[in-house]
């Protein structure tokens, strides 16, 4: 009310008149009221003296028995309050205490003598009767008498300095909380009837409002409090379960302020949590409902309670929700659905939080642009604080930003940023040439570029099992070293000594060229040891180099090759969720135009509506679609791609021009500088999924792999941005010391030309399907014939294969003439020293590859989606499975190439690896000793002795011994006749031409079987040497 409409009491009273009315009030109290009381306090002391002080009245009471009509009208007569109906035709039926028994009168002398502040007096008075209540089971009497007598004890000692009855107030307490209790326990069932256990009453009983009262006495008494917090805190909660949700709403409240008191942080948190709760049930409360999760979720915040700190937001975001506060509802239940425990929480509850993200981004749409600029606010302020990894650089801001610059009518469109749904686990991020994440073959660009990494996980050399890397390594180096050998020696013979040609084949990436060779280094075979050990110095360096962080590069990516990008996802939730339009998100800055075509903003063209609507997905349908060699997938244009001006430094985020004039949305452009595959994840409940995902860069620049976006419910966007950490810097001893990382390059590329790509496959030459890994079984020492096919599955034609083999067991046959079938064929040659199987260098592991069946052009280009097949003689040794490795090493063909051969710029070329593992089981071994001829001098016995050990099979383990061929330039073979007295030998298996001329057809064969050992005795002669002295029997 209105102060000044307030009534004024006594104004018209003079002074005297107010003293006058002063001295009558004093002369009553005086005369009339203190007197009255002093003889009602000495009657009642009288009679209460005489029937309960004295030893004869103590032990009487001993003997003293309830009173029955209190047993049975004890719960409907409650504190004089209620009447039982059935029973009020009596008047000592509805009362527990008539006024003239003893308990009564007592009471009331205790009453009297508090009210005259005789607390002393009063108290005693109290314990009197108090025994009496507690035998006749009156708990609500029991229980004021308890309270009154914590009056008096603190009325007594109220600082409770001396401490006489500090542990009677505690018991007395405790004992009037626990009388208040039973008797609402008894008034609840009683009017339920026994039923809605649990359920907290609508309206709280008479004894419930008694024990609330004296709990916030006590909580607002500081002498009562002090050093109790945690006692008094106990006894507001316990009092709390019989209240209705508002009054067990204060008291949780209060009880929380106690236990923050006692320096119970926990226990604090969690009844204000529960106060929460009560707040909301009480309906109309909601606002004391959010400020009581809100301090209890401070209190769990960065520490290891998963499940409180769930539950706590998804308290807070249903309140949030209800109240209408959208934005921090979909902030909650964004980190609900995350990697901060959305498992944690029942199914039912989970479906909830989906359900209320996606009607909050499609009916308030503004509301979800100010939580999700929020939260990309915040995903800023991390990637900062530890170091700049995965800080993003399309915060709020930086995308308003983006949208001014435009001169097209666009709109923002709605997108969650990086959540955690469903947890992408960053560290497990692959990246590899498409073609070559399911085969053990790789590519790789440059002399100093790493292999990829594969789809699957771990190196190329070791994803399905297969390879050593330094044998891969060695390889490489002995390639290197022997093609420079091989160029210097060209050089050499052409009298050209131009040193530019040696730097060109020896180092295509830069590195100075190698010292003069030594004179005792002149020999082939030592010059190529001596490159090799240049070699591996040079890599050791590299490597050295690359652990300091002085050389780091992003790895060099062609145009036109897709590129696949594969992670882990866990499913967090409970629930089993379909993801779709799953993409890349990525930004490719190109050099020539000055532009910049990036996926990163989600923006659209304004007259396109919203994406989600059917005239989207209609567009959707028929965007073009991009296919490109080697894989099967077909390519689209990314979701909200986008023309910006200026360029983006590939050290630092995305830079955008302040000239903004050109930006453009590309939408469904027919000439974006990049493309993306569009996949379908689905994710069982609390499962992991491994995502494979592709790009295809169309342009030349510099290219970076931001993330991943998708849809959620075929409704909502979400986009993860990949955080990445850098390698340890050891280039300073600061940098040691702090670990100090750098930034990590597995998402950044260069992109250049186009390159050829080889696929690279070998089966064996008869006919057979089986492929490398369950290829035809063969013996020790045998020659067998595959078929090497190569297939360019680039767009630019390849030129200069050569391939590396860790040991000389491949044979490429010469084409010189062509059988039936087309297939090529060895020819004979007269000189000694003519060269087969194109090797390069002395190793015999180093061969140029033929691509033309002419014998005048054996060297020419593999045009791009051209594939050759090879006969190749492949020749095992040893036993168990052998590992064969074939290192491919391939050009780019192009005017560059022409102007690297004449030395003016070094050609670009590749790497493809290729291992295949066949089984070699034993065949038949083979000793031979040799012994002057007792009979003619000159002359020799040649004594072999074979044995059949073959255990590839069960049965028909026999072998054909066809011919033994011995090479000489003095000596030749004759076989003794007469050793072998069996059918399996038809003629000699030491052929002379006059057998040979006789019958061309001639065969001999000599059976061994299983275990069976064989000897066999020759003739070494002399022959006579020719005059050019170049004569090689071949006997």
């Amino acid at each position: 009310a209105d102060p000044e409409k307030v009534p004024v009491r006594g104004a018209c009273l003079s002074p005297s008149d107010k003293r006058a009315v002063r001295r009558y009030v004093a002369n009553m109290v005086a005369t009339g009221l203190v007197p009255a009381v002093e003889r009602r306090i000495a009657h009642l002391n009288a009679a209460v003296s005489n029937a309960k002080r004295g030893v004869k009245n103590v032990i009487k009471s001993f003997w003293r028995k309830p009173k029955e009509n209190l047993l049975a009208n004890e719960i409907g007569s409650g504190g004089g309050g209620r009447r039982d109906d059935h029973k009020n035709a009596e008047t000592s039926a509805g009362v527990k205490y008539r006024f003239d028994t003893i308990e009564s009168q007592t009471r009331l002398l205790a009453d009297t003598l508090f009210l005259m502040r005789d607390y002393d007096a009063a108290l005693g008075a109290y314990r009197l009767v108090k025994d009496d209540y507690k035998h006749d089971r009156a708990h609500l009497h029991y229980a004021s008498v308890q309270e009154m007598m914590v009056l008096c004890m603190h009325m007594l000692d109220p600082a409770g300095r001396d401490g006489r009855y500090s542990g009677e107030v505690q018991h007395s307490i405790e004992t009037a909380l626990y009388s208040y209790t039973r008797v609402s326990d008894e008034e609840q069932q009683q009017q339920d009837g026994g039923a809605g256990a649990g359920i907290r009453p609508g309206r709280a009983p008479h004894a419930t409002r008694l024990a609330t009262r004296l709990c916030l006495a006590l909580s607002s008494s500081r002498s009562l409090c002090d050093q109790r917090h945690m006692e008094i805190a106990d006894l507001l909660a316990s009092a709390s379960s019989h209240e209705t949700p508002l009054g067990a709403a204060v008291l949780l409240e209060q009880s929380a302020a106690h236990y923050y008191r006692a320096g119970m942080v926990r226990k604090y948190a969690f009844h204000m949590l529960m106060a929460g709760h009560m707040f909301r049930s009480a309906g109309g409360q909601d606002r004391h409902a959010f400020r009581c999760f809100a301090a209890s979720l401070y209190v769990y915040h960065g520490e290891r309670w998963g499940e409180l700190r769930s539950h706590l937001r998804s308290a807070l975001a249903a309140q949030l929700y209800g109240m209408g506060r959208f934005a921090l509802s979909v902030q909650f239940y964004a980190k609900l659905i995350g990697r901060s425990g959305g498992g944690r929480v029942s199914v039912r509850s989970q479906q909830k939080f989906l359900n209320h993200i996606v009607n909050v981004c499609r009916d308030h749409p503004a509301e979800a642009l100010v939580a999700i600029n929020r939260m990309m606010d915040n995903n800023d302020q991390r990637g900062n604080a530890v170091g700049g990894v995965g800080a993003a650089a399309s915060g709020g801001g930086a995308i308003e930003d983006v949208l001014k610059g435009f001169t097209d009518a666009v709109v923002r469109q709605i997108e969650i940023p990086s959540i955690g749904f469903p947890h992408v686990q960053d560290s497990s991020i692959r990246i590899c040439v498409d073609g070559t994440s399911n085969e053990d073959g790789s590519i790789s660009l440059g002399r100093s570029d790493p292999l990829p990494i594969t789809a699957d996980g771990g190196s190329t050399s070791a994803s399905t099992g297969k390879g050593d890397e330094a044998v891969w390594q060695d390889m490489t180096n002995c390639a290197e070293a022997e093609l420079r050998c091989a160029a210097t020696a060209l050089s050499t013979a052409n009298g050209s000594g131009n040193s530019s040609n040696n730097e060109r084949a020896s180092h295509d990436d830069g590195n100075p060229s190698s010292p003069p060779l030594s004179d005792e280094d002149e020999s082939p075979i030592g010059r190529v040891i001596f490159a090799i050990d240049k070699e591996e110095r040079e890599a050791e360096y590299r490597d050295r180099a690359k652990r300091k962080g002085t050389v780091r590069l992003p790895e060099v990516r062609s145009t036109y090759e897709p590129l696949v990008v594969a992670f882990s996802m866990k499913n967090p939730l409970g629930l089993e969720i379909e993801l779709t339009d799953v993409q890349l998100v990525a930004s490719l800055a190109s050099d020539r135009s000055g532009s910049v075509h990036t996926n990163e903003f989600p923006i659209a063209p304004k007259e396109s509506g919203d994406e989600n609507s059917n005239n989207s997905m209609a567009v959707e349908k028929t965007r073009r679609s991009w296919k490109f060699h080697g894989s099967k997938d077909e390519f689209h244009s990314p979701q909200f791609l986008c023309q910006l001006p200026g360029g983006a430094n590939p050290s630092s985020p995305l830079e955008i021009s302040s000239d903004a004039s050109s930006s453009t949305v590309s939408g469904d452009s027919p000439n974006p500088y990049f493309v993306v595959t569009k996949s379908l994840v689905k994710m069982e409940p609390n499962s992991e999924a491994r995502a494979t995902l592709k790009l295809c860069p169309l342009a030349e620049g510099d290219l970076r792999i931001r993330g991943v976006r998708f849809r959620l419910l075929g409704e909502v966007w979400i986009y993860h941005r990949f955080g990445l950490e850098g390698p340890l810097l050891q280039d300073t001893r600061v940098n040691r010391s702090k670990r100090v990382r750098g930034e990590s390059l597995l998402l950044r590329s260069k992109v250049e030309q186009e390159m050829p790509s080889l696929k690279l496959t070998i089966t064996p030459d008869d006919g057979d399907s089986a492929t490398e890994q369950n290829a035809t079984t063969v013996l020790q020492g045998q020659t067998s014939r595959w078929k090497l096919t190569l297939s360019n599955l680039g767009y630019a034609p390849a030129s200069n294969i050569v391939i590396k083999t860790n040991a000389p067991w491949l044979n490429i046959t010469p084409p010189r003439r062509f059988g039936d079938g087309g297939l090529m064929l060895a020819e004979s040659n007269d000189e000694e020293d003519a060269p087969t199987s194109f090797c390069i260098g002395p190793s015999g592991t180093l061969m140029r590859v033929p691509l033309s069946k002419d014998a005048d052009r054996p060297f020419e280009v593999l045009q791009p989606g051209e594939t050759i097949e090879l006969p190749v003689v492949i020749r095992t040794s040893g036993g168990g499975r052998q590992d064969f490795y074939m290192l491919f090493r391939y050009e780019l063909w192009n005017n560059e190439a022409a102007a690297a051969l004449s030395g003016v710029v070094p050609a670009r070329h590749r790497w493809a690896r290729k291992m295949l593992s066949v089984p070699v089981y034993p065949s038949i071994t083979m000793s031979a000793s040799l012994m002057p001829s007792y009979s003619n001098k000159g002359e020799h016995i040649l004594s072999v002795e074979l044995m059949n050990y073959r255990s590839d099979r069960d049965s028909k383990l026999e072998i054909h011994l066809n011919k033994i061929c011995v090479a000489s330039r003095h000596f030749e073979l004759r076989q003794l006749q007469g050793q072998v007295d069996s059918e399996d030998l038809s003629r000699s298996l030491a052929f002379g031409e006059d057998v040979i001329g006789s019958n061309p057809h001639a065969s001999s064969s000599l059976k061994i079987g299983w275990q069976e050992r064989v000897t066999l005795h020759f003739l070494v002669v002399p022959i006579e040497r020719t005059s050019d002295g170049k004569l090689v029997t071949f006997s």
